[in-house]
């Protein structure tokens, strides 16, 4: 489940000109304007094995930002909850996610519309619900994949409700406004545009 290889190309040619998240946008509703009936998932190989190596079939993990992620990553732990903000692309994974018996009884995936009108960068008030759905949800999780909206939001208000050993990944952690997640994360390693993350260990300072 690739993003077609066109598609690629071009992400790779407006990139280094500050557009990443504009094309990422636009590729989407390319895919939506064609329905592109494959549910697509926008990393590179090297981080999907990242990901992949940390993963655990006894992990509980929760994500921001539902795709292919969502489809992929299930398959490797025992509970899956993801987050998406956007109904249409909603409905076309948990209409994926209903195809295989398997993911149906382990998968969760929560439509949470933004609060106000969007914008960017993404504000903490647009995205309220969506970002405290781990207060609601109250559980402490393994893994976290922070791939979606308000990514520094989530990535504070994810802290308690982590394990100690807990492990994050932040996709386009290259941004220059998500260095503030440093503060509370410490890098294990990174991967293309892949961040391995752990809590900070306060003991220690």
């Amino acid at each position: 489940m690739k993003i077609p290889k066109m598609i690629t190309n071009i992400l790779n040619r407006y990139e280094k000109y500050g557009l990443k998240y504009t094309l990422d946008y636009i590729t989407i509703q390319f895919l939506f304007f064609f329905n592109y009936t494959k549910i697509v998932m926008i990393m590179t190989k090297r981080e999907i094995n990242c990901i992949e190596k940390y993963l655990k079939s006894s992990d509980t993990m929760i994500e921001w930002g539902a795709g292919g992620s969502t489809l992929y990553f299930s398959k490797r732990t025992k509970f899956y909850v993801s987050i998406e903000d956007s109904k249409i692309w909603y409905k076309r994974v948990l209409k994926a996610i209903n195809k295989e018996p398997d993911l149906k009884k382990k998968v969760v995936i929560l439509n949470i519309k933004s609060n106000e009108a969007k914008s960017f960068p993404s504000k903490r008030s647009e995205f309220i619900d969506y970002i405290e759905i781990v207060k609601k949800l109250n559980h402490k999780w393994d893994k976290v994949l922070i791939d979606g909206r308000a990514r520094v939001h989530c990535g504070k208000e994810v802290k308690p409700y982590l394990k100690k050993k807990s492990i994050i990944f932040l996709h386009d952690f290259q941004r220059s406004k998500y260095e503030s997640l440093f503060e509370y994360y410490e890098l294990i390693e990174s991967v293309d545009k892949l961040a391995v993350l752990k809590l900070i260990d306060q003991r220690s300072n």
